[in-house]
């Protein structure tokens, strides 16, 4: 399974490449795509996805603003910075734990 040192390992090489939505989707959050590897360098694991080689970690911006990125080893040696966002309170508690699915009126 993909570990933060490998993670940490693979961004501080410069062993990464950054998709078109994470670009975007962290522009809708007023984010600069740059701060994807801040995130990544001070965030810890919050989800895994074993069968993907996907993590989703859980971190701050530079300037203190708590940001989730999903990152992927599908490619040896490359790691892959998928998507960003900024984790939305009706389905966090914090930006470390989900809340659980509410179900609809029975």
């Amino acid at each position: 399974m993909l570990t933060i040192e490998q993670i940490r390992a693979l961004i501080h090489g410069g062993q990464f490449v950054v998709y078109g939505h994470l670009i975007t989707e962290l522009d809708k959050e007023g984010i600069p795509v740059e701060e994807a590897t801040i995130i990544m360098l001070n965030g810890k694991s919050i989800k895994e996805w074993p069968e993907r080689q996907r993590v989703l970690e859980a971190g701050h911006t530079s300037d203190q603003v708590p940001a989730h990125v999903v990152c992927d080893l599908s490619i040896e040696d490359v790691l892959q910075l998928v998507t960003g966002y900024i984790p939305d309170s009706r389905q966090w508690f914090g930006t470390k734990k989900r809340k659980p699915k509410r179900r609809g009126n029975a």
